[in-house]
């Protein structure tokens, strides 16, 4: 018997500003990234391989440089140092081909590794040195670290 193929990935959006989570299904024909995009209203997108790499989390990359950054709300999944700007979409991974795929975590498991932080973004650092790459010699590597501040109580995080 032939396996019928589905049409669309099932993904979690996950909202920092409204602290929700939402299944969704992005339809894989055609131009999935604009859609994708779309759904998490950036232009920009940047891939983070969420822990066991079987899942990933498309985010804005950008988000942090841009003006509205604290009106944007942030998240953190469990394993990560630092909060997340913005809305993701978590989708599964195909390992080790590195395409989409469902997501396959529950969704309650979802909501326990993913919190949302009271913080504001007040800047960021960068540092460059010089290191030795084993395939490519000598790089120069730029290493930008994100300074964030706790939001006092009854505080809304906003620019006013």
């Amino acid at each position: 018997m032939a396996t019928v193929e589905s049409k669309h990935w099932r993904g979690v959006l996950i909202d920092p500003l409204t602290e929700s989570f939402e299944q969704v299904q992005i339809i894989k024909k055609g131009d999935y990234w604009a859609r994708i995009r779309a759904l998490i209203g950036y232009t920009e997108t940047e891939l983070m391989t969420a822990p066991g790499r079987e899942h990933v989390f498309i985010v804005d990359g950008n988000a942090l440089l841009k003006d509205d950054a604290n009106e944007r709300g942030f998240f953190r999944p469990s394993l990560y140092p630092d909060p997340i700007c913005g809305k993701t979409l978590l989708m599964g991974l195909t390992v080790p081909e590195g395409d989409f795929s469902d997501c396959t975590m529950p969704m309650q498991l979802v909501q326990q590794v993913v919190s949302f932080p009271k913080v504001r973004f007040v800047g960021m650092t960068s540092t460059m040195s010089v290191e030795e790459h084993p395939i490519f010699g000598q790089m120069t590597v730029q290493r930008n670290e994100a300074h964030f501040e706790a939001i006092p109580v009854g505080a809304t995080g906003r620019t006013q």
